[in-house]
């Protein structure tokens, strides 16, 4: 069972205020993904974003003739999820679990509510999380590169 403490020592709490590490914790609940599951679709509504503490996780393009098209694998200290914070609040990518997984679940409108009574934790995440679409975007780009490369 995950501990506040494994929260709080994941990488992606590191740097934050206490106050709004203590709000991340509120919202959140453990969740299990079991290996092959398919954890969610690209279009599906938004309602939590994920800070995964062991496993692997595949964030998947759909590619026509090709099926699914791995972008980009996460690992145990990374972070999943940013539509939650970008209306429609839509997932834009496939999700799955290419083994048992275990992670940190944080209720999307429960954290946006707290983001609106207190917009410095909205700009401390935003930020954030800024970083972290950085790092996805420049993935999906050599990705794509590959898969036209190759054609």
């Amino acid at each position: 069972m995950g501990t506040k403490q494994e929260m709080l020592a994941h990488p992606f709490m590191q740097g934050l205020s206490p106050e709004l590490q203590a709000e991340l914790v509120d919202c959140s609940r453990e969740a299990f993904f079991t290996k092959d599951r398919l954890i969610f679709r690209d279009g599906d509504p938004v309602d939590q974003f994920f800070l995964i503490q062991e496993g692997i996780l595949s964030i998947e393009l759909y590619l026509p003739h090709k099926s699914d098209h791995s972008i980009q694998t996460l690992h145990g200290g990374e972070m999943l999820g940013w539509s939650w914070m970008i209306p429609p609040f839509r997932w834009t990518f496939d999700v799955r679990a290419l083994e048992d997984s275990r992670a940190f679940a944080v209720d999307a409108r429960c954290f946006r509510g707290k983001c609106e009574v207190n917009h410095e934790f909205g700009y401390q995440l935003q930020t954030r999380i800024g970083q972290v679409m950085a790092m996805r975007m420049k993935a999906l780009r050599l990705q794509l590169l590959d898969v036209y490369t190759h054609e």
